[in-house]
């Protein structure tokens, strides 16, 4: 997925963010940044790429400190999220723990793991 050229519009939300993405909408960003500098990301992956960020988006309003979402509408969305996530090609053997997919797994679940204790305080 080559970035835009000329006439060439990205879908809404792969633009780059006009605010300060939170922590997961940060690592789908990574992600994506880093399938696409990998030459993994074709035409019809756009729309996956757009489903990340917008749950990632949501997850990170979610599971905001003081937010009032419940842990099982956090749960939805990381499954959701993960959901997503096992749709878009794998770089490599997808094993290594300092690649991009990796991390961002690792911080859905250590999000969601801390949505859950601040549920039950």
């Amino acid at each position: 997925m080559d970035s835009p050229t000329g006439d060439e519009q990205l879908l809404p939300g792969l633009e780059e963010p006009t605010r300060p993405p939170a922590d997961i909408e940060l690592a789908a960003r990574r992600t994506i940044k880093a399938l696409d500098e990998a030459d993994l990301l074709e035409e019809r992956d756009a729309v996956l790429c757009q489903s990340l960020l917008t749950l990632a988006r949501q997850y990170d309003q979610a599971a905001a400190p003081g937010g009032r979402s419940k842990a099982y509408a956090i749960a939805q969305l990381h499954a959701q999220l993960l959901a997503t996530i096992e749709q878009l090609p794998i770089p490599g053997d997808g094993g290594d723990e300092d690649d991009e997919w990796t991390k961002l797994e690792k911080q859905i679940e250590e999000e969601r793991r801390a949505a859950a204790v601040r549920d039950r305080t």
